[in-house]
C-alpha cells in the first residue's frame, strides 16, 4: 500500500479543462507505473536485507506471549495479531523504545538486526529457500527462529531456518509447527499435531477408472480438448511452456 501511495503522487494531474479523475482512474495509473518499474528494473532480491520500513508497536511481553492484551499494532494504530508481530520480528530490524508506566517513549535504542548479516548468509548458504517439507520456493522467503528469540532462542543455525512467505504464516498465524531433527531435516507438524509428509499417502478407496466407469462417464483422446478452437492439448508444449515460466 504504501508503494501504491507513493505511485500515486506521480500520476499527472488532469488538465484545467478536463474533469476531476476518478480514484479508481489513478489507482489503475498507479498499478501501471508499479509494473513499468518492475519490469525495467527487475524483480528486487528478497534476501532478508533493508526493506521499506513498516512500524510496529509491541510490548516485550507480547512477543514472549507472557500478556496477551498487550499493545501490538502497526504505527497508525491498526491492531496486530501477536502471532503476526512475533512472525515480523523473526527477520527483521528491532528498534527498541522505553517508554513510562503512562505509555509515552522517554528513550530510543539503537537499530539493530535480529538475524546478523553473516548468519544469514550461512543459512540461505545451507538452505538455498524454503525448507518446509515439500515446498522449495526460493524467491520470497524469510529466516524463521525454530524456537522464536523472544522466547529465548538463539541465533545459532540450529535454530534457524528458511521459511517462504506462505509457509511462514502458517507456522506463526496458522498454528503449524516445524523443527529440525538430528539429521538437519525439516519436520512440520499439523496444527492437530499429525506429522506431515512430504508425499501424502493416497486415500484408500479411490478408484477413478471404476467411479467414471460406473458413472458412464467415457474418457478418451478427445475428452480434454478446448472447446474454444477444437485443436487438442500438446502435452508436450505445456511442460515446455511450463518450463519457460518457471525460468528455474
Amino acid at each position: 500500500m504504501r508503494a501504491l501511495d507513493a505511485a500515486r503522487g506521480q500520476v499527472p494531474e488532469s488538465g484545467s479543462a478536463e474533469p476531476p479523475r476518478t480514484r479508481a482512474a489513478v489507482d489503475v495509473d498507479a498499478l501501471a507505473m508499479l509494473a513499468e518499474a518492475f519490469l525495467a528494473h527487475g524483480p528486487a532480491a528478497r534476501d532478508g536485507g533493508a526493506r521499506h520500513q513498516v512500524v510496529v508497536n509491541v510490548d516485550v511481553e507480547v512477543l514472549a506471549d507472557d500478556d496477551p492484551d498487550g499493545v501490538s499494532e502497526l504505527d497508525d494504530g491498526v491492531a496486530l495479531a501477536p502471532e503476526t508481530a512475533r512472525r515480523l520480528a523473526c527477520d527483521a530490524s528491532i528498534d527498541a523504545v522505553v517508554r513510562d508506566t503512562h505509555g509515552h517513549p522517554i528513550a530510543s535504542g539503537r537499530r539493530s538486526r535480529t538475524i546478523p548479516s553473516g548468519t544469514r548468509r550461512a543459512v540461505h548458504a545451507r538452505d538455498g529457500g524454503c525448507r518446509f517439507p515439500g515446498c522449495g520456493e526460493r524467491t520470497y522467503v524469510d529466516v524463521h527462529h525454530v524456537h522464536h528469540w523472544a522466547h529465548g532462542g538463539s541465533h545459532h543455525l540450529t535454530n534457524l531456518v528458511e521459511l517462504c512467505w506462505h509457509h511462514h504464516r502458517l507456522v506463526h498465524e496458522g498454528g503449524w509447527h516445524v523443527r529440525l531433527d538430528d539429521c538437519g531435516e525439516v519436520a512440520a507438524t499439523r496444527p492437530d499435531g499429525a506429522p506431515l509428509t512430504v508425499a501424502p499417502a493416497r486415500p484408500p478407496g479411490v478408484d477413478l477408472v471404476g467411479a467414471n466407469r460406473a458413472r458412464d462417464v467415457v474418457t478418451d483422446a478427445h475428452t480434454i480438448t478446448p472447446r474454444w478452437y477444437g485443436d487438442p492439448l500438446h502435452l508436450g508444449e505445456i511442460i515446455s511452456g511450463l518450463a519457460w515460466l518457471d525460468g528455474r
